[in-house]
Parts: structure tokens; sequence; C-alpha cells
């Protein structure tokens, strides 16, 4: 009868053994699956992050672009402001000019 025990004893161990390799290896698939789904949710979110920069860079672009055409604008105007008054005063430097050359000439 002890022998029958013993054997009892060596199956339970054996049975025992195999139940903690069997939950190893259950544990260690559901960790490979749980950072196989971690990599997937991450780079999901990874392109999400990538398309929403994109989206705010096209807009900070776009106002960029907008506060350029601005200033552009303001800046061709001043500009012909700046030639509209050189040119009227243009006129009245020749007048003075002309003026002064005819003095020094003597009247003539």
């Amino acid at each position: 009868m002890s022998m029958e025990v013993l054997d009892r004893i060596r199956r339970a161990e054996r049975d025992a053994e195999d139940r903690i390799r069997r939950a190893r290896e259950r544990a260690a698939a559901v960790v490979s699956e749980a950072g196989e789904e971690a990599e997937r949710v991450i780079e999901r979110h990874r392109e999400a992050a990538e398309k929403e920069a994109a989206k705010v860079a096209e807009s900070i672009l776009e106002s960029a672009r907008q506060e350029a055409d601005a200033i552009r604008n303001r800046a061709e105007a001043a500009a012909r402001e700046c030639s509209a008054a050189a040119a009227a005063r243009m006129d009245r430097a020749v007048d003075l000019i002309v003026e002064r050359v005819v003095r020094a000439d003597g009247g003539s």
C-alpha cells in the first residue's frame, strides 16, 4: 500500500507541475497578447497624434500666410503713398531747382 500511496503522490506532483507549467504558459500568452494590444493602441494614438499635428501645422501655416499677406498689403500701400508723396514733392523740387538755376544765370 505504501507504494500505491507513493505513486499517487508522484502522480499528484507531476499533475501539479503540469498545471503550473500550463498556467505559466497561459500567463506568458496573456502578457504577450497584452503587449501586442498595447502596441496596437500606441500605434493608433501615434497615427491620430500625427494627423492632429499635421492639421495644427497647416492651420498655423495658413494663419502665417494670411498675416504675411496682410503685412505685404500694408507695405505695398505704404510704398504707394511714399511714392505718390515723393512724386508730388519732386515737381516742387524741380521747380525750385530750375528757379535757382535761372536766377544764378542772371535771369536768362
